[in-house]
Order: C-alpha cells, then structure tokens, then sequence
C-alpha cells in the first residue's frame, strides 16, 4: 500500500469519528480517537513530506490541516468560536492547549505549503483566540496577500487594534467610542 493510499484509508477512518459536532466525553473520545489515526498516517508520511509538496500532491497538505482542525474542534467543544463575538479560549484550561497544538501543526504546514492562505487565516484567527494579537498580525496580512476577503481584513483589522489596545482604548474613549474598540471575532 502507497502513502497516498494509507493516508486515504485513515481519512476514511477519522471521517466515520468526526461527524459529531457537539457534545461532551464520548465525542472527545472520537475526536481523541481520530487524532491518533492522524497521527500514525503522519508518522507514515514525516519523512516523505518534502517529497510529496515538491510533487504538489495535496495529502501532506489535507494531513496537517487536518491534525490541527481535530485539535481546534476539542477546544471547539467547550469554547466554541462565535461569528462576531470575541472568542478568547480561557487562560489555563486545557482547550487552550489544543489550541497552541493547532497553532504548531497550522506552522508546520506552512513551512511545505507557503501559498496556503488558509493555513496563515487559521493561525492568524488561533493566535487571535489565544490573546497574541501582534504575532497574529504577519500570518493574517499574509492571508489577505494571497486571497484577499473581507473576513481575512476584517481579522486582520481586528488584530491590529487588539495588539495595541491602551493606545486604540484611550483614543476611542476620548470620543466616546470605547465600543468600536472590540470588534470581530478573530
């Protein structure tokens, strides 16, 4: 059996685990349970990675993003992200580090994919979920680089204001508008 083939068997696997989209232990089990089928198909293909961008074949690709959205849904199943509301994961909760497991993988992918503007959308939206607005900053101008959308600037507008917040605070507040001051959901 190829890389190609085993990867899709083990897409096949995770699928069947992950159509659940709420709810509590038994669907973190499956989404536990399909991680670890992620996991060992990328422990089959780590070493061909290079070989497999080189040959645009989007496996390695759907691989990585796909290990960080399993994290991204765990965090998802208590802190669910909220269009248009601020979706700070809670410092010290385990969420939180499923989520900076997502932001490594999402780093991962860009280092074969750079031209993915999804992955640095992710990650700039992750960082933002995780209150590192500056660092959040270069992945989401990225992301409107290569695919310019009105969430991606809406985000990125977003960030930008947060990482510099006594400075918009003050100012907004002087005229009254302390509430433009939070604004789309990263």
């Amino acid at each position: 059996m190829g890389i190609e083939e085993k990867i899709k068997t083990v897409k096949d696997l995770y699928n069947k685990g992950y159509e659940i989209t709420e709810g509590g232990d038994a669907e973190r089990k499956q989404l536990k349970n399909g991680l670890k089928l992620y996991l060992k198909a990328y422990d089959i293909v780590k070493d061909n990675l290079k070989e497999i961008a080189k040959k645009n074949i989007m496996e390695a690709d759907n691989l990585l993003f796909n290990i960080a959205g399993v994290y991204q849904a765990l965090a998802d199943l208590k802190y669910p992200q909220i269009y248009d509301k601020e979706n700070i994961v809670p410092e010290n909760t385990k969420e939180r580090e499923y989520l900076w497991v997502a932001i490594k993988w999402l780093d991962e992918l860009i280092k074969f994919y750079p031209k993915d503007w999804e992955a640095y959308y992710t990650l700039g939206t992750h960082l933002c979920r995780v209150e590192r607005y500056k660092e959040a900053i270069p992945y989401l101008e990225k992301a409107v680089k290569l695919n310019p959308t009105h969430d991606t600037e809406k985000n990125l507008d977003y960030a930008r204001r947060r990482a510099k917040p006594e400075k918009h605070y003050n100012e907004a507040n002087t005229w009254g508008l302390d509430h433009i001051v939070t604004g789309p959901i990263c």
